[in-house]
């Protein structure tokens, strides 16, 4: 529920109606559970369900960013998934061998339109704006979502200051609330599901706020050293939606921590 009506996929989704759009929105959280699973329960298969969903879905990737943003979450996973069990070797190996599957089996099953893709996209990119625009690009956007005191929130300041500026004063006190339920999950901070949807959670802000502080210059230099990365010129548009998905799950726990606490209160004084 929070994942699909949140601020971000009210505008940036729903508001904008792109068929691309919407199947990346249910591309990445699909394609993650699957991830998870596959890692969790020692099965590969899971690696080909990840390649059958993409192929059903995969109008999303007339938008290249929506590429990126499926391996960076896909990767992130396996990053942190090596890093909690570095101790443990076999699962180790296991999750290195999940991840030469998954890459495999996907780019055998959507070869015949990403080799074409790859010989002609970034060229043609190239070719239309040059590298000195996009920069341009980058930077102003960035500076004009207003940075992470919006971004956190998942408000799209430049929209709302412009469009609907008066649902700013109805959105700042249930942004407050809403990450005040989501910090509830830190509650939760041993279950490793919980760690890693926080660690989500601060990748999507970092790669979304684009060259605001803090480490701004990090993403600048990345955005200037590889081409590819050039189709994330719009930061907080394509890749706030992994913030989104950070946030979900924990909001979730959160909402389950409040609501016992309401309970445990309730049935405190109706005695």
């Amino acid at each position: 529920f929070f994942y699909m009506l949140n601020p971000y996929m009210i505008v940036n989704v729903w508001n904008r109606f792109l068929l691309p759009i919407i199947l990346a929105s249910a591309l990445f959280p699909v394609s993650l559970l699957l991830c998870i699973k596959g890692l969790k329960e020692h099965k590969t298969h899971y690696a080909f369900y990840i390649c059958i969903v993409s192929v059903i879905l995969g109008l999303a990737f007339s938008h290249p960013a929506n590429l990126i943003i499926l391996w960076l979450i896909l990767l992130s996973y396996v990053a942190f998934y090596i890093f909690e069990n570095r101790d443990e070797k076999l699962k180790v190996v296991y999750a290195l061998k999940f991840s030469s599957i998954l890459l495999g089996l996907w780019f055998l099953l959507n070869s015949w339109w990403l080799l074409p893709f790859a010989s002609t996209a970034f060229h043609s990119l190239g070719t239309r704006i040059d590298a000195a625009e996009n920069l341009a690009l980058f930077l102003s956007s960035s500076e004009k979502y207003g940075g992470l005191f919006y971004i956190a929130r998942l408000i799209n300041y430049q929209f709302f200051s412009v469009t609907w500026t008066n649902y700013l004063t109805i959105l700042d006190p249930i942004s407050v609330l809403t990450l005040g339920t989501i910090a509830l999950s830190a509650f939760k901070l041993k279950n490793r599901f919980t760690q890693y949807f926080i660690f989500l959670s601060f990748l999507g802000l970092f790669l979304a706020k684009g060259s605001e502080p803090p480490l701004g210059e990090v993403f600048v230099w990345a955005f200037t050293s590889f081409q590819p990365l050039q189709v994330l010129r719009d930061p907080y548009g394509k890749l706030g939606i992994i913030i989104a998905l950070g946030y979900a799950p924990l909001f979730g726990v959160g909402f389950t921590i409040l609501q016992s606490w309401i309970k445990q209160y309730a049935e405190l004084f109706s005695n």
